[in-house]
């Protein structure tokens, strides 16, 4: 039972990274039918933000709240001069973010080096729970990642922007009937979902040491989630990241390690074949 609860925590952490990986690429692709192949690179950029801000101030708010902020202005950047000429033409939006994808990664080898980087987490110590010992920074992890996607969704729920962009984002045709403007959504869609990756990516700073080349295999992970939600759905990405990083952790625990993302993978391709469209996909999103 101890080694499940500490197993179970490890897959909470990695579902926090996964779900604001996986909002970020859904409410982009809902409103433009774009895949951000470059979000993982806003992921670890934010993680060396995070990085960088802890060196000079040694406070985790500080970097917290500074790689959140970076990342989401970068969002902003990239969506006006970048993504927003491609919409309308996903083939061209596929281009521009796999050359952004790698632009990115080179960029963040010459500045950071190889190296693994890593801060420290907010808290340390440990509680025993059932005979588990579970290290409070995980738990931190867990509990600011549920807060960023809780405050996102209510956001989207609650605020006239964050309901027109939800709208707009699971159904855009409708939007646009509504009066909408897709440009203004757009805007707030890729703000808020490269928020979230520099959110997630001071997270992920504090619980595994990364690279300067984590961010290619973070998109897959991102994607993965979107697949198994739904593209285009945006409540789905909370159970598509659990779904994924609990056959991840759970598999490789206990059948074996060094396939444990395979299992991950191998759920995602038995929820597609139940479900073509993931569990909470629209016909627009197939």
């Amino acid at each position: 039972m101890s080694t499940f609860l500490q197993q179970t925590v490890n897959a909470l952490v990695l579902a926090s990274v996964y779900a604001l990986i996986g909002l970020g690429l859904n409410l982009s692709f809902g409103l433009t039918g774009l895949v951000n192949f470059a979000h993982g690179q806003f992921l670890i950029l934010g993680g060396f933000i995070a990085y960088e801000i802890f060196r000079a101030t040694d406070s985790f708010v500080a970097a917290l709240l500074g790689a959140t902020i970076a990342i989401a202005v970068l969002g902003v950047i990239t969506e006006r001069t970048l993504f927003r000429r491609t919409y309308g033409r996903p083939e061209a939006g596929f281009v521009a973010s796999l050359g952004l994808l790698f632009v990115m990664g080179a960029a963040f080898v010459e500045i950071w080096g190889r190296d693994p980087h890593s801060i420290r987490p907010p808290v340390s110590g440990s509680v025993t729970v059932l005979g588990a010992i579970i290290s409070l920074d995980r738990l931190t992890v867990v509990i600011l990642g549920g807060l960023m996607l809780a405050l996102v969704f209510a956001g989207l729920r609650w605020l006239p922007i964050g309901r027109r962009t939800r709208a707009a984002s699971e159904d855009h045709t409708a939007a646009l009937l509504c009066g909408f403007d897709p440009l203004q959504c757009g805007v707030v869609a890729f703000t808020v979902g490269a928020a979230c990756a520099g959110f997630g990516g001071a997270l992920l700073a504090t619980a595994f040491p990364f690279t300067a080349y984590a961010g290619y295999g973070y998109v897959v992970k991102g994607f993965v989630v979107a697949l198994i939600a739904g593209l285009g759905s945006i409540p789905g990405v909370a159970i598509g990241g659990l779904l994924l990083a609990l056959a991840e952790v759970y598999g490789g625990a206990y059948l074996s390690s060094p396939w444990s993302a395979g299992f991950g993978y191998a759920v995602m391709l038995v929820i597609l074949l139940v479900r073509p469209r993931g569990l909470f996909g629209s016909v627009r999103a197939a």
